[in-house]
């Protein structure tokens, strides 16, 4: 995992430098975002601060709107890796507003799953099931089956720590099928593991 993101962080540099050359400055500053969440990733959060808010900035300057929700979720992912939710959740909205006014469904619910989450970690969980449910919904429409799957399994985590009902293993079974059909390995760990937690067999 390490090597990818190493590589990753090498190939956006290198077309960095190449971008810069032509002067393509929307491209550039997404870029910049992009490399900062990598750096985030490594657990270099004063490089990706820097990057993820120039990116920003030199996003704003062009005037494009065209990948602005993006930058916006980033700056909200910052925000939640430093466990500020609250305005984790901030950024998520604008994010999700951004892609609603371009009428981009694939792109909301990747902000709505987001800001299901910061509400999950804020405590405030009702808001949280609520906010899951309509992402799962959405995805669905959407064809987002990643998305879908996600929202299940960020539902099963937090039935499963508050109402023990049994629509927990049921969420989280089917988001282990589509993690599995989408051959997220990750993830699959994740529903597996909740799975197990709930003393069923995977």
């Amino acid at each position: 995992m390490r090597h990818e993101i190493d590589q990753a962080e090498l190939r956006i540099n290198r077309a960095l430098t190449e971008l810069q050359r032509i002067e393509n400055k929307g491209t550039v500053a997404r870029a910049k975002s992009l490399l900062g969440v990598i750096l985030l990733e490594r657990g270099d959060d004063q490089g990706a601060e820097k990057l993820i808010l120039e990116g920003l900035e030199a996003y704003r300057a062009t005037g494009s709107t065209y990948a602005w929700a993006d930058l916006l979720d980033n700056v909200g992912n910052l925000a939640f890796h430093r466990r500020d939710y609250l305005t984790a959740m901030e950024w998520y909205q604008q994010a999700l507003e951004a892609a609603q006014a371009q009428g981009d469904l694939p792109r909301l619910v990747v902000y709505q799953l987001s800001i299901g989450r910061a509400l999950a970690a804020l405590g405030r969980k009702a808001e949280a099931a609520a906010i899951f449910q309509q992402c799962q919904e959405t995805a669905r429409q959407c064809g987002r089956l990643d998305i879908e799957a996600s929202a299940a399994l960020s539902l099963a985590k937090l039935r499963a720590h508050t109402e023990h009902s049994g629509t927990d293993v049921t969420l989280a079974r089917k988001a282990l099928d589509l993690f599995r059909r989408l051959g997220m390995k990750r993830e699959q760990a994740e529903a597996e593991a909740l799975l197990l937690q709930l003393g069923e067999q995977p």
